[in-house]
């Protein structure tokens, strides 16, 4: 009697297949559940926030206009407001969620780029910390610290 040649898995092997396959697919879906969306939302906020504040800062010597920068601690966006020969000009910077400035704070720009020595105090709830954003004398330059 001739061996019968086998072109498939048997079902065992299918069977056990799927199982480790469903397995790795169910690790990997509470992986990327566990992993913190609210940190990525928050530093792409810093580094926005950044651009626009140094934006801002060479606007204010090229036009030679006072820029004003908004925190409300009720918006969802901090506001970038300068006056130009036809009117005034908004850039809006949106907050993530669980990211809120804990008062309300107007921060000016001169027209030479310096800003006021301040300290603008933010709240993080998926951090769970305060974040002390320490603006300096010159230029406009600005840090932060968080209070973990």
């Amino acid at each position: 009697m001739p061996k019968k040649i086998r072109k498939g898995f048997t079902l065992i092997e299918t069977v056990i297949v799927l199982g480790i396959s469903a397995l790795i697919l169910i690790f990997l879906v509470f992986a990327v559940a566990m992993f913190p969306q609210s940190n990525i939302k928050e530093k792409a906020f810093w580094r926005c926030f950044d651009e626009q504040w140094n934006s801002a800062i060479q606007m204010a010597k090229d036009n030679g206009q006072i820029t004003t920068v908004s925190f409300w601690s009720n918006s969802d966006e901090v506001v970038f407001s300068q006056y130009r020969n036809n009117g005034l000009h908004y850039k809006r910077v949106q907050l993530p969620d669980g990211l809120r400035p804990v008062e309300f704070r107007e921060i000016k720009i001169t027209e030479k780029g310096f800003v006021k020595p301040q300290t603008l105090n933010w709240y993080s709830q998926n951090r769970h910390c305060k974040i002390h954003q320490k603006f300096q004398l010159g230029w406009g330059i600005y840090y932060c610290e968080d209070d973990k």
